[in-house]
C-alpha cells in the first residue's frame, strides 16, 4: 500500500502544479487570448507563457510549443518548468523516435527551473531521481532534497513523498516523528485522513 500511495503522490503532482498559484502569471492568468496576443507582441513574457498554456489546452500544440520555447529560451523559470513537463510527457503528441531527445531536453529545463527556485520543478525533478531510468540514475538523497523544497512551499504530493522517505529512511536518515508531521501536513485539507501506516510511518 505504501508503494501505491507513493505512485499516487507522483501522479498527482500535475494536479498540485495546476493548483499552485504561480505569482509570475498572476497578472495575466485570467486574460483572454486576444489580449494576451497583444501583450505577447509587446514582448511581455508572462503573457507569452499564459498564452502558450491556453493554446495547449485548446489543442493548438504546435504554436503552444513555439511560444513556450520563446519564454524558456529567455530563462523564464515558469516556462522552463512547463516546457520541460510537456516534453517529458509528450503533451500534445510526439513521435516515439523523439522521446529520448525530448526527455534529455526536459531534464535540462527542469534543472534550470530548479536553480531559479521554481517549487514544482523541484517536485518534478525529484520524481525523475526516485528510480533508475534511461535518462537518470536513481539518487534518493537528491530526490529527498528536491521534494523537501517543494514540500516547504506547500505542495501536498511532495509533503506525502517526504513523509514516506523519512519513514523509510530512503535518501535521508529514518525519522518516524518527522515523517508523521509531514504526513499530517499533506492531509491538512482532506476530510478523510489516511493512517500513518499508508506512509510507512506506523
Amino acid at each position: 500500500m505504501k508503494k501505491f500511495f507513493l505512485l499516487l503522490a507522483c501522479l498527482s503532482s500535475a494536479i498540485h502544479a495546476a493548483e499552485w498559484s504561480d505569482p509570475y502569471l498572476a497578472r495575466v492568468h485570467d486574460l483572454d487570448n486576444a489580449t494576451l496576443e497583444k501583450m505577447h507582441a509587446q514582448r511581455d513574457l508572462a503573457a507569452t507563457v499564459q498564452l502558450a498554456r491556453n493554446l495547449m489546452e485548446d489543442g493548438r500544440s504546435q504554436r503552444a510549443y513555439e511560444l513556450m520555447g520563446v519564454a524558456a529560451d529567455a530563462k523564464v523559470p515558469s516556462a522552463e518548468y512547463l516546457l520541460g513537463t510537456w516534453l517529458w510527457y509528450c503533451t500534445g503528441g510526439c513521435q516515439p523516435r523523439d522521446l529520448a531527445a525530448n526527455r534529455a531536453r526536459a531534464l535540462g529545463l527542469f534543472e534550470a527551473a530548479v536553480q531559479a527556485g521554481h517549487p514544482i520543478a523541484h517536485a518534478r525533478l525529484a520524481d525523475v531521481y526516485k528510480r533508475d531510468s534511461a535518462y537518470a540514475r536513481k539518487d534518493a538523497a537528491r530526490a529527498y532534497a528536491l521534494d523537501l523544497v517543494a514540500a516547504q512551499h506547500g505542495l501536498a504530493s511532495a509533503q506525502a513523498d517526504v513523509a514516506i522517505m523519512l519513514c523509510a529512511g530512503d535518501g535521508v536518515d529514518k525519522d518516524l516523528d518527522a515523517g508523521r508531521k509531514w504526513a499530517d501536513l499533506s492531509q491538512e485539507n482532506q476530510e478523510a485522513k489516511l493512517p500513518y501506516e499508508e506512509f510507512g510511518c506506523d
